[in-house]
């Protein structure tokens, strides 16, 4: 039997949070991961809206997940105490691990990170934020560890393959649209200015 909060259970971890109606974006590894990035991971950062009634809300999803601190010590109520001391808040759940960080390098924290965001559904109805794949980008870089490399060239080709995605999908919208439009003036339908 694996130990409390080694085995990663992303949708359930994710539900309970949503059930509670917490706000906050995803970051970190699983977020580069659902933007296509080839690496793995044992937990999930969030970064909350530091509003008090959402951090209320963060709080009794954290009690319903049996959240502890990777370092044993006592878990002030995020509502009382917020932002944390420390730049990371670690948690143990039942199931996986879930760090909490106020301000992530190279951001402001959640107003920055949420204009950017996406939404995604990762099924069973449980829909998240996720910061975009260029603010992934962004704050993975401002880490500065060699060790990360190879993650940032291949972060920053699927960021170049997805806003030439973008252009791509934007150029077949408007010939599309031109179609319909040079149509519409062929057949007569087109409106009289």
């Amino acid at each position: 039997m694996t130990g409390r909060g080694e085995q990663l259970d992303p949708w359930e971890l994710l539900r309970v949070l949503q059930e509670h109606r917490a706000m906050y974006v995803v970051v970190g590894a699983f977020a580069r991961v659902l933007h296509g990035a080839p690496e793995q991971t044992s937990g999930i950062d969030i970064v909350p809206w530091p509003r008090a009634e959402n951090l209320r809300h963060l709080d009794a999803a954290l009690v319903e997940l049996r959240a502890v601190r990777d370092d044993g010590r006592y878990l002030e109520p995020l509502a009382s105490a917020y932002p944390p001391s420390e730049p990371v808040v670690r948690l143990r759940t039942d199931f996986g691990r879930l760090s909490i960080v106020a301000e992530p390098r190279g951001t402001s924290g959640f107003d920055d990170l949420r204009r950017r965001s996406e939404i995604e559904n990762i099924g069973h109805g449980v829909r998240i934020q996720v910061a975009s794949a260029s603010d992934c980008l962004r704050m993975l870089a401002a880490l500065e560890r060699p060790e990360d490399a190879d993650r940032l060239r291949l972060l920053q080709r699927t960021v170049e393959l997805s806003s030439l995605q973008r252009e791509q999908t934007r150029q077949a919208r408007q010939a599309e649209l031109e179609r319909r439009r040079g149509h519409e003036r062929d057949s007569g339908l087109g409106l009289e200015r």
